[in-house]
């Protein structure tokens, strides 16, 4: 990355320079190296779980999006709490007017 800076420092004999270049290497390396850490927990993740990830999905029943993140439990909860206030809606509806 840094090959350029790096010849005319060396050039220059700027060793300041050098040094700052020496050290922002060593904190990219250190931030990709975690990212890949990241990468591979999570691809092994993926794996023990047989492929299954947390993206948003449609689901056919009122067109609800499921939430990044949400656990199927907290999905089966909000399904379930639609499908009432669905109902309701419907009674209500359905009542005649007094």
């Amino acid at each position: 990355h840094f090959k350029r800076i790096r010849e005319l420092a060396a050039k220059k004999g700027d060793k300041d320079i050098l040094a700052r270049l020496d050290k922002l290497e060593a904190k990219e390396h250190n931030r990709y190296e975690s990212k890949r850490k990241r990468m591979r927990e999570r691809m092994l993740t993926m794996q023990q779980e047989g492929g299954k990830t947390q993206a948003p999905q449609k689901t056919a029943e009122k067109g609800a999006v499921r939430e990044k993140g949400k656990t199927q439990a907290e999905a089966e909860k909000a399904k379930k709490k639609l499908e009432a206030e669905a109902k309701k809606a419907k009674k209500q509806a359905e009542k005649p007017e007094e």
